[in-house]
């Protein structure tokens, strides 16, 4: 695990340009600057709806294994509706309470049931541990995501996409590669 030093990152677009996100050191890994761009970049693409408009505005979105819930701020500054971010370490979230998402101590391993599945998920879980096809059992079975919930899937390089899913695009930066993904086999829990 790569450890940080503790500091700081910035919301790159949206209203909350600017906004500074504390980095605790507790060994979070943050989602760089660059990653997130390229991230944005694809969802821009990818996450429209058919006449064109950007899905993301209004959009119900997780960030699951938050951290420090870069991704998900960066997507409520861009226009997101809903933003819940959840991580088992809830002190790296302790910056997050007045910004307009939802923190909760919480693993994506074991989400609670949900009553509507979200728009766009987040993953960044920790390197090496194989958790991303893990919690995309998880997060169907429970109701967190469906056939069209958008899946930005960030991990180590080198590990495949999970099985089952559709591969809509997928970048790589440095030790890391990210992949934005559909269900192409969902099945009602």
């Amino acid at each position: 695990m790569v450890k940080h030093k503790p500091g700081f990152l910035t919301v790159r677009g949206g209203k909350l340009r600017g906004k500074k996100i504390p980095i605790p050191d507790t060994g979070v890994r943050p989602t760089t600057d660059k990653m997130r761009e390229q991230i944005f970049n694809l969802i821009d693409q990818y996450f429209r709806l058919p006449d064109g408009r950007a899905r993301l505005l209004g959009a119900h979105v997780l960030d699951a294994f938050a951290g420090t819930s870069a991704l998900g701020l960066e997507a409520l500054s861009r226009g997101a509706g809903k933003v819940i971010a959840w991580d088992i370490n809830h002190t790296e979230m302790t910056g997050l309470k007045n910004l307009g998402l939802k923190a909760v101590q919480q693993s994506a391993l074991t989400p609670p049931l949900s009553s509507q599945a979200m728009d766009l998920i987040f993953l960044d879980p920790p390197y090496g541990k194989g958790l991303i096809a893990r919690t995309l059992i998880a997060l169907q079975k429970t109701g967190w995501l469906d056939a069209q919930s958008l899946v930005i899937a960030e991990a180590e390089a080198g590990l495949l996409p999970s099985e089952g899913f559709k591969v809509l695009a997928q970048k790589s930066a440095g030790q890391s590669q990210i992949w934005l993904m559909q269900s192409n086999n969902f099945t009602e829990a």
